[in-house]
């Protein structure tokens, strides 16, 4: 056994062209983290100035909120007189950064602060005494600078390693079970690209989410109020390609004696598509028509007409397959990126005191049907959520006549990835048709065999069995190697042994047997290092009629001629059984 030694890695140099096409697509990573990184720093250090601005008392002379029109229509405008160094001066503005709101009452709350005619403090800018501001700017962009540095470490590491990988264009020597190379992994790097995915997603689905829906969890308690609308309208956000609506009710409402205003429908805020459905709402809500709208009662200037949930609301959820995707992404890699802990069934382990599941076991698949119907739709989801976006643009294009030449070549682009789309809807409904297929139950004698024993395993099939027609067993040993190839991690795999330990045709000897196979003492043991893997395992296969075929694999663990591992048959043979 000591000269057993499967060859595997036969490895291409990485070429330039392909490394210079990688380099430029991560440069979109970088270019736009430095982008977003640089706005922010300058942000984040102009508000820093502030702090070290001067304090002056001043007066308001006057203070409310204007309507300019947009998409953000509603302006804080305080008008305010203060003295520095024995002169006047007057200034309107209120703080640095963001001064227009598309809410109404976020602008009011603003402006509430500050009375008529009541005393305020300002803060001056003594290298320039007419410049002043009545609030400080805050550090809110700080924690937001988390995301671009995350665009431009993968962007900077992603084409470090590139050229860091590709600069030897020698070909690396076949690597071996006998001989394990070091790990070429580098489970870090990728979930740390997974967690770019993670974060995104998780603040994304909190507010345009989580955040909406515990406001109307909130709302619930809120009190109802008599309003009179005093505009309606349908606002159009025009982009570069497309227009997207939102309604815009503006209302009066009256609460211990003070009239407020308010232009909040419903919490899910943001604009959509759709022009005919915010016309009606808009249609349902003309200028002096009385409604209800629900006021918060610890904010009287915080109400909404409409407290519950909005079937757009639901688009919200799309962030969350962005979680899903981070989260698996950054679980299995680090998970399999362990390296150096001993492997159930592996040399290492049972040198190290590790202790097999020994006696009658009942064997699982690699992948349950459930598991295979989760996959399809978190991969069917996330990858037809991105298309969907541009082919949207692209029928909008279509439907407006504009666009020109783009719209054609956006039409050929789009082919390929519409009909990879196409593709994963029909795997995700064949894997949710395989919940319906006979399921197979496998069991066996132990979960640990020496090189050398014999295998007793016995099957049993449950649902529409008479519908199966043919059925296979077979014991499969095989090699996998990992290894790098420029910038990806390649997976070569060799199967070095395969038996047919069982094959019917008749339906009627399919539902149930047993069957002994004899494990080759002349092969390797299960093994597992960083980058070279022995695997065996049972494959059953079944054709079923009018069904999803079966094709399962179920590991199992095969030990070295060294550990001894003595069990009896769990069930005597069938008339159909026979050794392998």
């Amino acid at each position: 056994m000591s000269g057993f030694k499967v060859q595997l890695g036969r490895n291409r140099p990485a070429t330039v062209g392909g490394r210079i096409f990688i380099t430029l697509f991560l440069s979109i990573f970088a270019g736009m983290g430095l982008l977003f990184t640089v706005f922010l720093i300058r942000e984040v250090v102009k508000n820093a100035k502030t702090y070290s601005w001067k304090t002056a008392p001043c007066v308001v002379l006057e203070s409310g909120v204007t309507d300019r029109g947009g998409n953000s229509p509603y302006v804080v405008m305080v008008h305010y007189r203060y003295e520095w160094q024995g002169r006047a001066y007057s200034s309107q503005e209120f703080r640095p950064g963001k001064r227009e709101f598309s809410d109404y009452g976020a602008a009011q709350r603003l402006a509430d602060q500050f009375k008529v005619d009541a005393p305020a403090t300002c803060f001056v800018n003594p290298a320039n005494p007419s410049e002043a501001i009545l609030r400080r700017g805050s550090f809110w962009g700080v924690p937001f600078l988390l995301i671009p540095l995350l665009f431009l470490a993968v962007g900077i590491g992603g084409i470090y390693l590139v050229w860091k990988s590709g600069s030897s264009f020698s070909k690396p020597a076949p690597r071996s079970i006998s001989d394990p190379a070091k790990s070429l992994h580098r489970p870090k790097f990728v979930a740390f690209f997974f967690a770019i995915f993670l974060v995104i997603g998780a603040v994304a689905l909190f507010f345009v989410f989580i955040r909406p829906a515990i406001r109307i969890v909130q709302a619930r308690d809120w009190q109802a109020v008599p309003c009179t609308v005093i505009s309606s309208r349908v606002k159009s956000h025009r982009g570069d390609d497309s227009t997207t609506y939102s309604v815009d009710i503006l209302y009066a409402y009256e609460l211990e004696g003070r009239e407020y205003k308010g232009n909040r429908y419903h919490f899910f805020g943001g604009s959509s598509s759709g022009y005919g459905g915010k016309a009606a709402i808009v249609r349902n809500h003309p200028p002096g028509a009385r409604k209800t709208c629900f006021v918060n009662p610890r904010d009287p200037a915080d109400a909404v007409l409409h407290r519950g949930f909005t079937p757009a609301m639901w688009f919200g959820l799309i962030p969350a397959v962005f979680v899903l995707v981070g989260a698996g992404g950054v679980y299995r890699t680090l998970r399999r990126g362990q390296v150096g802990a001993p492997q159930p069934g592996t040399t290492a382990h049972v040198a190290a005191g590790g202790q097999e599941r020994r006696g009658p076991m009942l064997l699982k698949p690699q992948h349950s049907p459930g598991v295979k119907l989760l996959g399809a739709l978190v991969i069917l989801l996330f990858w037809n959520g991105i298309v969907s976006v541009f082919v949207f643009q692209l029928i909008e294009m279509w439907r407006k006549g504009s666009g020109g030449f783009m719209k054609y070549f956006l039409t050929v682009f789009l082919i390929p990835f519409v009909a990879i789309g196409l593709g994963l809807i029909w795997f995700a409904g064949r894997c949710f048709f395989a919940l319906f297929s006979p399921r197979a139950v496998l069991r066996v004698n132990t979960m640990a065999i020496p090189l050398g024993g014999k295998l007793d395993l016995h099957w049993a099939f449950t649902g529409r069995t008479e519908k199966i027609q043919e059925f296979r067993l077979v014991l499969e040993g095989r090699e996998e190697a990992s290894y790098r190839r420029g910038t990806d991690t390649c997976t070569d795999r060799e199967v070095f042994y395969s038996q047919v330990i069982r094959h019917f045709t008749d339906p009627g000897q399919i539902k149930s047997g047993s069957v002994t196979a004899e494990i080759p003492a002349n092969t390797m043991h299960s093994f597992a290092a960083s980058n070279n893997k022995i695997i065996w395992a049972i494959h059953l296969a079944a054709k079923v009629d009018g069904y999803v075929d079966l094709k399962d694999e179920y590991p199992i663990t095969i030990l070295p001629l060294s550990v001894p591992a003595t069990s009896e048959p769990m069930y005597e043979h069938s008339e159909h059984s026979h050794t392998g």
